[in-house]
């Protein structure tokens, strides 16, 4: 018969095995495969002749859901602009997805006018239909969805932006080259 020692300690290692296992890696859990961003239009997507989800494999995404006229979107736009342009060269991409709140800001028109109020750089689906938003599970924004390079989500966060945690995060995931 097993000691409960040895128990405790094989648990332990199962759980830290079978961790290692679905990411591959140490560092930030795999959660599960990325759903596919299928939105209307895209803006900032210059780059992509066929912008997906998908299309991003070997880089590492965060999906960043926002709405307008939100204060802790702003604040988490701003910073989000920072990020891209110095992380960009990295491997890193960041794409937004904007769900309107309110059935009033529900117009490509009024997605258009806050991206380029705000001075968005990184690319932005609009999701009027809630087609992204429901794929994710979406209840709060902001939200965060951290993609590894190869698809899978790792981590994700809503509500006001905890920047050092996230930053933290995306580090480890920019850095991850094991492919």
């Amino acid at each position: 018969m097993m000691s409960r020692r040895a128990f405790f300690w094989a648990l332990v290692f199962l759980f830290l095995s079978l961790g290692r296992c679905a990411a591959g890696r140490p560092g930030v859990p795999a959660l599960a495969p990325a759903p596919e961003i299928r939105g209307g239009a895209v803006y900032n997507s210059n780059a992509y002749e066929h912008f997906s989800l998908r299309a991003l494999r070997g880089k590492a995404v965060l999906v960043f859901f926002w709405t307008a006229k939100d204060p802790t979107c702003a604040a988490a736009i701003r910073l989000l602009n920072e990020w891209y342009a110095s992380w960009k060269p990295r491997g890193f991409e960041i794409v937004g997805v904007f769900c309107p709140a309110w059935e009033q800001d529900n117009a490509e028109s009024i997605a258009f006018e806050e991206i380029r109020r705000q001075k968005i750089v990184f690319p932005v689906v609009f999701d009027g239909k809630s087609t992204v938003r429901n794929a994710y599970g979406l209840w709060a924004w902001p939200a965060f969805f951290l993609v590894d390079r190869q698809g899978f989500l790792r981590a994700q966060e809503s509500g006001p932006l905890n920047e050092a945690k996230l930053k933290t995060m995306l580090e480890i995931l920019i850095d991850e080259r094991g492919l």
